[in-house]
């Protein structure tokens, strides 16, 4: 499978971890009576590969849930154990890459969407909830794998207002940390040499805030914060040490 990102997607490829962190479960979802939700995200991010450039763009959202179910813009999962507190699920998710061909010196650098396969397992105790998932690449792309920890909690200061707050970090193996921010031997020329990384962790912050403003339609935003270590920025089409994705949007469940 070879999915070429398309530019109207190189958004969505940077704001990746924001959007995964509000769905397809969000922490504070509430199941609406068909299951469907739409809705509209205005995204801005920062690229790896640019130091002075920010993006911002606005993407459609849709999601259905339903029972043990899920599927939305960020991959499909279904739950294969559910108790009061611990979920064990199926994933089938798109891995997106920001496209590094449009700035000087690396038009020859293309990135394609993978798709990736796995388990993710939460651990809820009180107000904590802890998880585990890990994918690997069933299309070929990266021949990759990820495994991502994370710890959060969620609550409600007020009826209509729910936020959730997570950290994180994600081990890449070699071939995951080389695809998204090295070069291969086959992408190097006269003026840029291969940059190989080994397995490496880049941990992560995120925020999470929903407003319910009528029975089913919420405003939602968040924010995520990824710091690249120093076997990631020491790449030379790497030239930023955090990349940063905010969002702010609508959802509507019917």
């Amino acid at each position: 499978m070879h999915l070429p990102i398309h530019k109207n997607l190189r958004a969505l490829a940077l704001a990746a971890p924001i959007i995964a962190a509000l769905g397809p479960r969000p922490a504070f979802a509430e199941q609406e009576a068909s299951g469907f939700t739409i809705g509209v995200l205005g995204v801005a991010t920062t690229s790896p590969y640019d130091a002075d450039t920010e993006e911002s763009s606005f993407l459609p959202d849709l999601e259905y849930t339903r029972d043990r179910f899920s599927i939305g813009i960020t991959g499909a999962s279904y739950d294969v154990f559910d108790s009061e507190s611990v979920v064990l699920s199926a994933i089938l998710a798109p891995r997106f890459f920001p496209d590094p061909s449009e700035v000087a010196g690396l038009g020859h650098l293309t990135r394609e969407t993978a798709a990736e396969a796995g388990l993710a397992g939460t651990l809820r105790f009180g107000p904590l909830s802890t998880g585990l998932e890990i994918l690997t690449d069933i299309s070929g792309i990266h021949e990759g794998t990820a495994i991502e920890a994370t710890v959060g909690t969620a609550f409600s200061p007020t009826p209509r207002l729910g936020i959730a707050v997570q950290a994180g970090a994600t081990w890449m193996d070699s071939d995951l940390a080389t695809y998204s921010f090295g070069i291969r031997p086959s992408e190097a020329t006269d003026m840029l040499a291969a940059y190989k990384i080994e397995d490496t962790v880049v941990p992560s912050v995120g925020l999470q805030l929903r407003y319910a403003l009528t029975d089913h339609v919420s405003l939602i935003g968040g924010l995520s914060v990824e710091f690249l270590p120093d076997r990631v920025t020491d790449s030379p089409i790497i030239n930023r040490e955090v990349l940063t994705s905010g969002m702010i949007g609508f959802r509507y469940g019917f």
